[in-house]
Formats: structure tokens, C-alpha cells, sequence
């Protein structure tokens, strides 16, 4: 299986645990959840509902983890809610660090936020990882831009826009973690 097919079928399936629950096993690995070890990784070194998504592919750690910051149900989480659901992916410095914060990376206004919460709009992100330059790889350290495209539950799409990602790892078999999210646009 080549690695966007990878890929995109790790961004689909957190797209459905996402969409499907809030913090149940979307049918997947059922492993109890428990911290990540910082000296092995795989498939189930995440608790549910993230056990499926394989912490040794960077690029599936980056699309799961975007899919999930850049979904939402606004009348019932704040984007800090949102963000803090993509914590076992997220690096534990980087996510005390963001705290109220992580409203920034929303681009869109605070009446937009207030009008989807008002309406009850669903928020479907979904990510792709761009072709653009990016730093070169490390064995600890791996960037990418990813253009995460918002679609609304109302049918309506908020224009793409890049976001730079970065994920860290302790060690050759440390899992990959999410240490940075700029939005760009």
C-alpha cells in the first residue's frame, strides 16, 4: 500500500471517529487508554478513539490530528474543547502551552464561531498534505503545510486555507506527536 493511500485511509478514519462519536472507540482497537509510551509505537499506541492511527507515521499523526482540531460542533465544545480532543496526538508541552490559545486557530471570526453555535452548524474539517517546500526531515522532527478544507454541516465550504504542522519524537521509536500548528492564512 502506497503511503498516500496510507494516508488518506488514516484521514478518513479519523474523519469518521470524529464526525461518528466524541470519545468512543469508533468500532476500531479497543485498547484501555493510558499514557503513550515515549519507546514504542504502532497501531494501538494511542488510546481510543486515535488506537487505529499507526504513531509511527508522521503523516498520519499530521492528518489525524488536523482532522480532528479542524472539526467541530460549536454549540457544544469552544475551539479550546475541540483542540483538547486531539490530545493524545498532540505533544503535552505544546497543548498546556496553546491553553486559550487554540481560539486562534480558527480562521474565522468570533461572530462566525457565535453564528455557528447559534445554528447548531456542524464543522467537517478535512486535511491534505500540500506538495509545498518544507524543512527537511529529521529523525525527530518532521513539517509539512497541510490545507485543511472546512465543509459545513449546512452544505456551505469555508474557503481552504494552509496550515504549517509540525511532529516531534522522542527517540527511533517514539511515537510521533504534534509539536506545532500555525495557521497561515
Amino acid at each position: 500500500m502506497s503511503a498516500a493511500t496510507s494516508a488518506t485511509r488514516a484521514a478518513i478514519a479519523a474523519l469518521i471517529c470524529v464526525l461518528a462519536t466524541e470519545v468512543t472507540a469508533c468500532g476500531v482497537h479497543h485498547n484501555p487508554p493510558g499514557p503513550v509510551s515515549e519507546h514504542d509505537c504502532g497501531t494501538g499506541t494511542f488510546p481510543v478513539p486515535y488506537a487505529w492511527i499507526d504513531s509511527c507515521s508522521a503523516s498520519a499523526v499530521l492528518l489525524a490530528a488536523a482532522t480532528a482540531v479542524f472539526s467541530a460542533r460549536p454549540a457544544e465544545r469552544s475551539p479550546q474543547d475541540t483542540v483538547q480532543s486531539a490530545a493524545a496526538l498532540i505533544a503535552p508541552g505544546y497543548l498546556r502551552a496553546l491553553g486559550d490559545s487554540a481560539v486562534t486557530l480558527w480562521p474565522v471570526t468570533g461572530a462566525t464561531w457565535d453564528q455557528w453555535v447559534t445554528t447548531g452548524v456542524r464543522v467537517l474539517g478535512r486535511a491534505r498534505i500540500s506538495a509545498e517546500d518544507h524543512p527537511a526531515d529529521t529523525a525527530s522532527s518532521i513539517s509539512r503545510v497541510l490545507v485543511i478544507s472546512v465543509h459545513l454541516s449546512t452544505g456551505a465550504d469555508v474557503r481552504p486555507f494552509p496550515v504549517h504542522m509540525r511532529v516531534t519524537r522522542t527517540g527511533r521509536h517514539g511515537p510521533w506527536l504534534v509539536d506545532m500548528i500555525e495557521v497561515l492564512a
